[in-house]
């Protein structure tokens, strides 16, 4: 995903990562400041207003090219702790991390969370390779080997651990998710086809149901974008909840009532599911559903500035912002799902099924 105007962003399930404004550095000093919080790394540290301006451009805006920092926001969006990484060599592609969480908010996962979208963004747009740092604790110790980490030497400083980029993007994060297909009156049977088959034979290629598909329908048959009707054997929306969500597209304005069943199921399940993924004019239950709020937006449609602000419009077949990926074509809707295939099962399965799909990387 490309960098635009404005603050960068990126989803997780229970938390989110956000570039700060300037007047958001207030919290950043309180944090800094508190002895709990700080006891473990070094104690608390007095961080005035008149050190705000040179940490801003080094850190935040416009930076030395070194350094990204973010907040960590849980989704009720209170601020609740830092995330970064910093010293970024440009020869060996290595940089060192930061997270600090307020100890009222600790041992609820939200630091994991926090550093895997840190790295994804790290390792699948800024074009890192090579995460080391020393870690001091051991509960540190244990959420960087959820994370892929190895250890490397035990120094006075901590234990010294890296993740290269291989590593993280193969560290698989669950067996297996539940995946709810929906289906709605004048949907693209080709774009569910897309998800449903290529999701299929991801579990066929791995010899294990990684992916448990699922179609969810609110009536017994659908009526396609073509005309036809397709007969669904459903399982039950009100006892469903899925791990992923896709939405195929199709014309979709008549679902986008705020008490359709579509948006009633997706609004139940939106911060309760590891991912969402929207494909072209499905979009717009997203955007009715306020769950693009502060993030890129691929340009589906000719009229997306009537939905979305310009600045966080992007010409691109898909973006990846963490718990939500989107496509605005054909092209798109298939680098998401092998985008989806890498964040649940690891790069290697995701290289198996392009090489299996006939994609190739640029220059091969």
């Amino acid at each position: 995903m490309t960098k635009v105007s404005g603050s960068y962003r990126r989803n997780g399930k229970n938390i989110y990562i956000k570039q700060p404004e300037f007047k958001d550095l207030f919290f950043v000093s309180k944090l800094w400041s508190d002895e709990k919080t700080m006891e473990d790394i070094g104690g608390a540290f007095n961080f005035p207003e008149n050190r705000w301006e040179m940490f801003y451009k080094k850190m935040v805006y416009p930076t030395d090219g070194k350094n990204f920092y973010c907040l960590v926001y849980t989704i009720d969006d209170e601020p609740i702790g830092e995330v970064s990484f910093h010293g970024f060599d440009y020869i060996t592609k290595i940089a060192r991390f930061n997270i600090k969480i307020d100890y009222r908010y600790r041992r609820r996962g939200y630091g994991e969370e926090a550093l895997k979208l840190l790295f994804e963004y790290f390792f699948l747009e800024f074009g890192g390779e090579m995460i080391i740092d020393s870690i001091p604790t051991e509960e540190g110790v244990r959420v960087a080997k959820r994370l892929g980490f190895v250890e490397i030497g035990q120094y006075r400083d901590g234990t010294k651990m890296r993740v290269a980029k291989e590593e993280f993007l193969n560290h698989k994060r669950k067996s297996s998710m539940k995946v709810g297909i929906l289906t709605y009156d004048g949907m693209n049977m080709n774009d569910y086809a897309c998800a449903h088959d290529t999701l299929n034979l991801v579990n066929i290629l791995h010899k294990e149901e990684i992916f448990k598909l699922s179609p969810v329908a609110f009536n017994d048959k659908v009526v396609l974008n073509n005309g036809l009707i397709l007969n669904i054997d459903s399982i039950n929306p009100d006892e469903f909840e899925p791990d992923i969500i896709i939405l195929p597209g199709g014309n979709i304005l008549d679902n986008l009532r705020d008490d359709s069943d579509l948006v009633k199921f997706v609004l139940k399940n939106l911060t309760k599911c590891e991912y969402i993924c929207a494909m072209e004019d499905a979009i717009k239950v997203l955007i009715g559903c306020k769950a693009l709020d502060g993030i890129i937006v691929p340009r589906f449609c000719n009229d997306i500035d009537r939905y979305i602000n310009s600045d966080k419009i992007i010409d691109s077949n898909f973006c990846d912002d963490g718990k939500i990926l989107l496509s605005s074509n054909e092209i798109g809707n298939f680098e998401m799902i092998i985008s989806l295939v890498q964040k649940v099962a690891g790069l290697n399965l995701s290289d198996k099924l392009k090489r299996r799909l006939g994609i190739k990387e640029y220059g091969e």
